[in-house]
């Protein structure tokens, strides 16, 4: 996360990569029209054309989510703790983190591509 929160206000300003995703870059150009131009350039769809709906996206999301928390090294924390409230609030904090990350590779593709 340090990389991508040092890029992410090296590029637009913003130290949180997630909202210098939507932002713009050092020349005035929004970051996801040049993601925009250069799929299109590949003749691809636009990156933001937004073919899938949001439910669809937010199952996806989800699934990786739970997916990841149910992970051997995450689920052998559940094992660890002496009561089940704590290893409640472990899975909270490792699906809180976790979508962190998720949300954050997106935005250093794009600080990638923007280059």
């Amino acid at each position: 996360m340090v990389p991508a929160i040092f890029i992410s206000f090296q590029m637009t300003g913003n130290p949180i990569p997630q909202l210098g995703f939507g932002s713009s870059g050092e020349d005035g150009v929004f970051l996801l029209d040049k993601l925009d131009g250069l799929s299109e350039q590949l003749g691809f769809h636009e990156y933001t054309s937004g073919s899938k709906s949001m439910i669809d996206v937010f199952a996806i999301t989800t699934a990786l989510m739970v997916g990841t928390a149910g992970l051997p090294h995450v689920i052998v924390r559940f094992f660890t703790v002496p009561r089940v409230k704590d290893a409640r609030v472990s899975a909270g904090w490792a699906l809180f983190f976790i979508a962190i990350l998720y949300t954050t590779v997106p935005a250093v593709a794009v600080y990638k591509i923007a280059l």
